[in-house]
């Protein structure tokens, strides 16, 4: 049984639990066939809650974890006392790793006069920051390499992500927000409950895909809305909670696509946080970094002022974000 059946299945139980509670009693008349659920019902978001669903995601048994060596090498880079040769000798344990980073490191925005040959001489050139950012993004990356289908061209996927990610960074730099690598995760993250469906609800990607060939201004998002009980967002925030992210990664996941501005529940960092990720995933795909997911880069006026207050016009970020276009390219090649 798929994840989709089982979350069909889930409803139906509900579905019979709640007409069971609602049923008239015998001596009110004769008892009448149940009603069929209709369409749009049956695809309502509200037929099954958080915990029902919770409980549905619950039951994969083989979702990713995080390689070993990436949390060795994020947390050495976190520790004041390492230093490039601690750093080096944890990369020099998967051969993998560490051809991509040189071949990232000498990629024609990091070049030098001679080539990179070690992970301590990538280290150097690079930065830590940046090394770590490049061994998070390669352990994601590989992590779910095979989560891949027709029709879904896997490169582009990462190639966005990995743009929405230095993107995002870039707009919290220069909102004065803050500048810290929380918001490089969430950006690189943010859709990274599609590779589930595809992987484990291929049905439902199908179904979306075959929409989107008849309506193609119809964003994946918008579909998933419209026909199903979950979006990708949903399930992206529970595997982050999954991987114990922290609760501003959880919210963007959950709320990249509709940032609750608005909310008197969350705190306004939070909130920030999605608003962020929503314009940099909006406008990486106007600077030719989207892929399937994308139908429109139109951006919500009121998200923007919430983001820039009035301190910068639409142009002005957009020639910021074109600054990345290089570093994003070198990131790329490690694909």
């Amino acid at each position: 049984m798929g994840l989709l059946d089982a979350i069909k299945r889930a409803k139906e139980q509900k579905i019979s639990a709640v007409a069971a509670v609602t049923a008239p009693l015998p001596h009110s008349g004769p008892l009448q066939a149940d009603a069929p659920v209709s369409a749009e019902d049956e695809h309502s978001p509200a037929v099954l809650g958080v915990e029902d669903l919770n409980k549905i995601l619950d039951s994969i048994q083989d979702i990713p974890t995080l390689p070993s060596i990436a949390n060795k090498v994020i947390q050495a880079i976190n520790d004041p006392q390492s230093n490039s040769k601690h750093i080096a000798d944890i990369v020099k344990n998967d051969p993998a790793l560490t051809a991509r980073l040189l071949k990232v490191s000498n990629s024609a925005y990091y070049a030098g006069f001679s080539p990179c040959t070690s992970v301590q001489n990538a280290i150097t050139r690079m930065g830590l920051m940046q090394i770590k950012r490049m061994v998070f993004s390669i352990s994601i990356l590989d992590a779910f390499d095979k989560y891949g289908a027709a029709g879904f061209n896997i490169k582009d996927f990462w190639k966005h992500s990995i743009a929405v990610a230095y993107n995002t960074r870039t707009i919290g730099k220069i909102s004065r927000f803050r500048d810290n690598e929380e918001l490089f995760t969430a950006g690189l993250l943010h859709d990274l409950g599609m590779l589930i469906i595809i992987k484990y609800m291929p049905e439902m990607f199908d179904a979306i895909m075959k929409k989107r060939e008849i309506s193609p201004e119809i964003s994946f998002y918008e579909c998933e809305r419209a026909d199903f009980p979950i979006s990708h967002c949903e399930i992206g925030s529970w595997l982050s909670v999954r991987w114990q992210m922290s609760r501003e990664i959880q919210s963007v996941i959950f709320n990249h696509h509709n940032p609750p501005i608005d909310s008197t529940i969350f705190e306004k960092d939070i909130v920030m946080f999605s608003a962020i990720v929503y314009l940099a995933d909006r406008l990486s795909t106007r600077l030719e970094a989207g892929f399937l997911n994308d139908s429109g880069t139109e951006i919500d006026e009121r998200i923007f002022n919430f983001v820039f207050g009035g301190s910068s016009s639409e142009e002005e970020v957009v020639g910021h974000l074109l600054k990345n276009k290089a570093m994003i390219e070198a990131a790329v090649s490690a694909l």
